[in-house]
């Protein structure tokens, strides 16, 4: 009774919308992942098929509770959803390299959308892959494997480090008509292939080591030695003064030496030329 009444009260509420259907409009976007392997599920059915789903078994008494609420078509979605996410899982026939990946609900949304529900459904499966080994994945939507509606079961993007060899879908048919497919055609829109591999570590752009600045402590050190060369040639020309006093025959050098004093200006200023280039480049 509980159930007529349920059926009554969705087709008025579809008497609202063109024309109620019994379609089962769905599509999959399926992501593969190294810790596993994610399905985004988006249903579209109208408040009609929701209420005879005939894989939905409605329990008596379940919803005594919600008749004569407020938004009853809205509570039943909810109760719908819940109860259905496990089954609508395990519906998925999902292997990788000839064992079974077993699927999980993470949660679903519903919202209004063209006169129908959407609900969104997210599906997770955990596996463990070896990096640079070829893996084999196959997946099959066994759900309403009997009932009319647009299907379309894609790849997303993979997560980072998964590389497809090779993908098999039936993308070119995906914008025909539910009404004018084959049964063959229909099959073969619920499964979908692919080959991939998990990239080696080494197989990953290498990082190279950074170039090691030079510490402030070697500049330190240039300086020092620097400043030791300068004294040591101070004390030279102090010496050689001394020694003309003494001895004449020192002024006779003297002539001889009189451009030294320009070379060492010259070189001192090289070399503190290059030691502060040397500080600008490791700051």
């Amino acid at each position: 009774m509980i159930a007529l009444v349920i059926a009554f009260t969705a087709a008025t509420s579809a008497a609202a919308h063109p024309v109620p259907n019994l379609r089962y409009d769905r599509t999959a976007q399926v992501r593969l992942a190294p810790d596993g392997i994610t399905i985004r599920y988006v249903l579209d059915i109208s408040d009609w098929t929701l209420t005879l789903d005939p894989e939905y078994k409605l329990p008596n008494g379940d919803f005594a509770d919600l008749l004569g609420q407020p938004n009853f078509e809205g509570r039943y979605a909810e109760r719908y959803a819940n109860e259905r996410a496990a089954a609508i899982a395990e519906g998925f026939q999902t292997t990788l390299n000839g064992e079974f990946v077993q699927l999980r609900s993470d949660g679903v949304s519903i919202e209004p959308h063209d006169g129908h529900r959407r609900f969104t459904f997210t599906f997770r499966g955990k596996w463990l892959l070896e990096p640079g080994k070829q893996y084999d994945f196959r997946i099959e939507d066994q759900n309403w494997a009997n009932r009319s509606g647009r299907i379309v079961l894609a790849f997303d993007a993979p997560g980072e480090g998964v590389q497809f060899l090779k993908s098999e879908d039936a993308n070119e048919l995906w914008e025909k008509s539910p009404l004018d497919l084959m049964q063959r055609e229909a099959n073969r829109l619920r499964l979908m292939t692919a080959s991939f591999k998990l990239h080696r570590s080494e197989e990953s752009t290498p990082i190279l080591d950074p170039p090691v600045p030079t510490s402030h402590s070697d500049s330190s050190r240039v300086l020092g030695l620097f400043f030791l060369i300068g004294v040591g040639l101070g004390f030279a020309g102090f010496a050689f003064g001394i020694a003309q006093r003494i001895d004449p025959r020192w002024s006779r050098l003297r002539i001889r030496l009189r451009f030294l004093p320009v070379a060492i200006a010259v070189a001192y200023l090289a070399i503190g030329f290059l030691i502060a280039r040397r500080a600008l480049s490791t700051e």
